[in-house]
């Protein structure tokens, strides 16, 4: 699937999908476990992201449930869907291997049922899936003949277990493909992630249409990237059968490459206690524990001008420091070169430099903002430590900072500053944030410059 073909599957379950029979609005007020939570649902496809323990199975039964007549937790638009399936793939997928192994009649009762070849178009779609050529694919739907002695041990266990076991009871999936070199492999000689792949192609392509179909971890046994386009999948599919569907996963490849706006994160507090919101992407990247893609990047100077900007941009809150990277390049010359860097417009990221506050006077192009204040960082540290109108703090001996600024006068500022945090017993890092942010909420100058670097920042953006 190009990539324009895969930004059209998912424009097309976007905001201007057909409300008639959809869901928009999920309440969570009634739900045990979760708090009193509300979120507004558009589009074909909502994804529910969430680290284990959240909920997110439970929401999915609750809603199922609940779309069912049984409880209250969603709103429909005009008319209640048509149809509401619930899919548990890893369900599903052991039911299949323990039902098919154990058929000694398999053979006889394949020949006696025929089969249903899928679609070229479709066959195209599963090769994306799966990353391999495959020529084509049919789907035997056999009758179910499974034990359902250890199905009624798990039912009381897992509450939604009764859910799972509804999805088609009555039949068994049979797949069987065919790749470009003529060879074929089927349901049993399969691994896991393809019958996991064919299984929600199954669930999805006999979905009724405007109704609803909600799949806990369809993509639990795929690889990230496998599981990324099965989500592809899921898009085209839903659009295709106008079925509206609820997914959840915690897949962070797939997560990240599904359109924001679609995904519904979960969140649980110290007792346990769920809530639910819509998904931005500082809170996406801390509900999976991972370290987010840096879509900014910053050049400085040195490495007091990292230290620096890394405290500014969490003094004002700069709403892409999550996705922020600052890299040290060299002197102002490089900053600046840094700041002409080419980048495309559809760049996957965006490349500023960031000169220190005594180099303004040169001049600002290109990509590129000033820290605060007409001097260095260390400049400024010396300058504060100097000052008699500032108060450093009961713990800085203003005369030893005195004889040691005196001591080491006409030195390097680095070495300056770092002699008197030596002096002080204070870690260099320790010192330099400790006077900057006396100096920018003490001072009016200093006042004055944070609100200067807080309005430059604006203009920085990431490229999505």
């Amino acid at each position: 699937m190009k990539a324009a073909a895969r930004a059209d599957a998912w424009r097309r379950v976007g905001p201007d999908w057909d409300p008639t029979h959809s869901v928009t609005r999920i309440c969570t007020q009634s739900i045990s476990g979760f708090t009193d939570s509300e979120v507004e649902v558009t589009g074909g496809i909502t994804v529910f992201c969430g680290p284990n323990s959240s909920g997110k199975t439970r929401l999915l039964s609750s809603l199922t449930r609940s779309l069912r007549g049984d409880c209250e937790t969603v709103l429909v638009q005009d008319l209640p869907p048509k149809a509401v399936a619930y899919f548990d793939a890893t369900w599903n997928i052991q039911r299949q291997v323990r039902s098919l192994s154990k058929d000694d009649a398999l053979d006889e009762r394949l020949a006696q049922s025929g089969a249903r070849t899928v679609t070229e178009k479709d066959v195209r779609l599963l090769s994306y899936v799966l990353s391999e050529n495959i020529s084509s694919i049919r789907i035997f739907e056999l009758d179910s003949t499974d034990d359902t002695s250890a199905e009624e041990t798990l039912r009381s266990a897992h509450p939604s277990i009764d859910l799972a076991q509804e999805f088609r009871e009555d039949v068994t999936p049979y797949f069987e493909i065919e790749d470009s070199q003529g060879r074929v492999r089927n349901s049993l000689s399969m691994s896991q992630g393809e019958l996991s792949v064919l299984s929600l192609y199954w669930a999805l392509s006999t979905a009724e249409k405007d109704g609803v179909l909600l799949m806990d971890e369809p993509d639990a046994f795929l690889a990230p990237s496998t599981s990324m386009r099965a989500f592809d999948m899921i898009a085209t599919q839903s659009h295709a059968r106008s079925t509206q569907c609820f997914v959840t996963s915690h897949s962070y490849l797939s997560l990240v490459s599904i359109p924001m706006e679609r995904i519904i994160v979960l969140e649980s507090d110290q007792n346990r206690v769920s809530h639910i919101a819509k998904a931005t992407r500082h809170q996406l990247w801390r509900v999976l524990r991972l370290s987010p893609q840096r879509e900014i990047i910053f050049g400085v100077e040195d490495e007091a001008a990292r230290q620096w900007l890394g405290m500014m941009l969490y003094l004002v809150d700069f709403e892409h420091a999550d996705v922020s990277a600052i890299w040290k390049v060299g002197d102002s010359a490089k900053v600046r070169q840094v700041a002409k860097f080419p980048v495309s417009s559809d760049a996957d990221v965006s490349i500023w430099g960031v000169i220190d506050g005594d180099e303004r006077k040169h001049g600002i192009s290109g990509n590129m903002i000033a820290l605060p204040g007409e001097q260095s960082p260390e400049e400024i540290v010396l300058d504060v430590l100097g000052r008699s109108d500032v108060d450093l703090g009961e713990d800085i001996d203003r005369d030893r900072v005195s004889s040691e600024l005196t001591r080491h006068r006409g030195e390097d500022p680095h070495r300056q500053v770092s002699e008197i945090a030596l002096a002080l017993g204070f870690a260099l890092t320790t010192l330099r944030e400790r006077v900057w942010r006396i100096w920018l909420h003490d001072t009016i100058d200093g006042q004055a410059e944070l609100q200067r670097f807080e309005q430059d920042l604006k203009q920085v953006k990431t490229t999505h």
